[in-house]
């Protein structure tokens, strides 16, 4: 998902896509230490999308106050 799909999500999906996001990051490091991993850009990649949206969400807080 790029920043222009997120910008028209709400809040609750916001939080649901960080959720999500943390868990495959989770599995990614899981995977490190288990198997092989191909391509570690993965991790920055995945890192860049949770702050993205957790900076979206604090943006429509900071706009409803």
């Amino acid at each position: 998902m790029n920043k222009t799909d997120l910008t028209t999500l709400d809040n609750k999906a916001l939080i649901l896509e960080v959720e999500q996001l943390k868990k495959e990051y989770f599995n990614l490091k899981l995977n490190v230490s288990t198997t092989s991993v191909k391509d570690y850009s993965q991790f920055k990649k995945l890192k860049r999308r949770i702050a993205r949206a957790l900076t979206l969400i604090k943006q429509q807080k900071n706009n409803n106050s």
